[in-house]
Formats: C-alpha cells, structure tokens, sequence
C-alpha cells in the first residue's frame, strides 16, 4: 500500500512539475515577446525605458500568480514569495521607526535639532529601552519584565482613559449619543421623522443587545428578559454576518484589482 502510495504521488509531482514547465515556458515567450514589442514600439531614445516598464509589469504578473498558487496547494514558490514580504514589511517599518520617531523624536532631540540646543536627558530612555533585549536571555529575562510592567500599566491607563471619554464626553460620548430623539419639533409641533424612526430602530437594538449580556440574575425572573435577550442574540448575528460579508467584500475587491492589472496591465486584454 505504501510503495502504491508513493508511485501514485511521485507521478503527481512529475505531472505537476511538467506543467509547471509548460506555464513557465509560455510566461516567458510571453513576456520577452511583450518587452521587445514595447521597446520597437517606443519613440526614439526611449526604448530601454518601455523595455523595462514591461519587464516590471511582467515581474508583478508573476508574483501575483505565485502568489495565488497557495489555492491549489502550498508551494515553496509561494513560501518564497511570502518570505520577501515579510522582509520588506519589517525592512520598510524598521525605517520608518527610524526615520519618523527615533530620529527626529529621540536622536535630534538628543543632539539638538531646528535651533534648540542638545538635551543630554534624554540618554535615558535608552536604559529601559535596552531591558527589553534581555527576553533574549534566559537567565537575565526577570530584567525585561521591569520595562513590560510599566509599559503595560502605562497603556492601560490610557485605553481606560480613552475609553471614559469616548463614553463619557459631554455632547460627543457614546452613551450621549445612544439615546436618539423619538420625536422632532416642527413649526410648533411635535412629528416623527425618518430620523426618529432610525433613532427608535437603534435604541430597541441596543436594548436588546444589551439585555443578552445581562446577567446579575436569571432572565427568566423578568419575562421581557427573554424575549429581548434573544432579539439581541439575533441582531449580533446579523452585525456579526455583515462584518464577516464586508470582509470577504474586500478580499474580493482585492482579487478583482489583481485581475484587473492581469488582463490589463500585463495581457492587455481589456485594454482600450
């Protein structure tokens, strides 16, 4: 059974080697064809230049489709291309934290910058800043603890911080701002609105959403408390279904573009 198994894998692979072959083969007469098209088609003097663009263009193509070979199955092609990613990623944050906060932030302050004179003070932050290097130590890793700690209770003040004046804001907090008005005045009268109405549909959903986290007592105690506690399980299906199908919108939306640049950028299919 094992050495079937094997057979029958070992002929995949070379299938899958072969046709992989034949892809590549035809990208590439694809794609020397297209260069030297664009190059004999430029205006004088210009000719490396659309050589190169396409070169370009045919680069990104392959990536894209390497990319999207993880929907067969995983790849080391694949693995390649989401390696260099990453590095780019890293590469690309590294400089911008060193060119947009250590920089002008730190080191400029430092050495003083825009006409102020330099600041020694601030070598300090350096010393609890090197305390987080010492989680590489096994020994020493107690000692990077002391930067976390206070790095954690810091950002936890801030974010309760943020979060009582995102609720509590006059005029502009959130538990302000949930209680919509049921009725407008209009010359001297009250009247519903298509405002009022929304307002009405949002309060009765966000009763109802939070009456199902409701839990100092059972909710069969208070007969509403069923009832409503199971509307707000529904209406946090719904929300939670319209997320998962905004997410998958985007992802589409993602596809499409690179289809796009396919047939357009690269095939030039659906070019005008």
């Amino acid at each position: 059974m094992a050495t079937e198994l094997e057979a029958k894998d070992a002929k995949r692979k070379k299938i899958e080697l072969i046709i992989l072959l034949m892809i590549a083969a035809a990208v590439l007469i694809f794609m020397v064809q297209d260069m030297v098209r664009a190059a004999a088609s430029a205006q004088r003097g210009q000719g490396f230049d659309a050589l190169f663009d396409r070169f370009i263009v045919g680069i990104a193509a392959i990536c894209t489709i390497l990319i999207y070979s993880f929907l067969y199955r995983e790849n080391p092609f694949y693995r390649f291309l989401e390696h260099i990613l990453v590095g780019l990623s890293v590469g690309y944050w590294t400089m911008f934290t060193w060119t947009q906060v250590m920089d002008p932030l730190w080191l400029g302050r430092l050495k003083g910058s825009e006409g102020l004179p330099p600041n020694l003070w601030w070598i300090l932050p350096v010393f609890p800043g090197l305390l987080w290097y010492f989680q590489l130590s096994r020994k020493k890793v107690w000692l990077s603890r002391i930067v976390i700690m206070f790095f954690m209770g810091t950002s936890a003040g801030l974010s309760f911080m943020g979060i009582f004046n995102l609720l509590l804001t006059p005029g502009k907090g959130q538990i302000q701002q949930s209680f919509k008005p049921f009725l407008t005045r209009i010359g001297g009268s009250w009247t519903v609105t298509g405002a009022n109405i929304n307002g009405i549909i949002f309060v009765v959903v966000m009763l109802c959403v939070l009456s199902y986290f409701f839990f100092s007592f059972r909710h069969d105690k208070i007969k509403i408390l069923p009832v409503t506690s199971r509307l707000g399980r529904y209406f946090l299906m719904v929300c939670f279904g319209t997320i998962f199908g905004m997410t998958v919108q985007g992802r589409m939306s993602l596809f499409i573009d690179r289809l796009t640049f396919l047939y357009t950028e690269w095939l030039k299919v659906l070019a005008g």
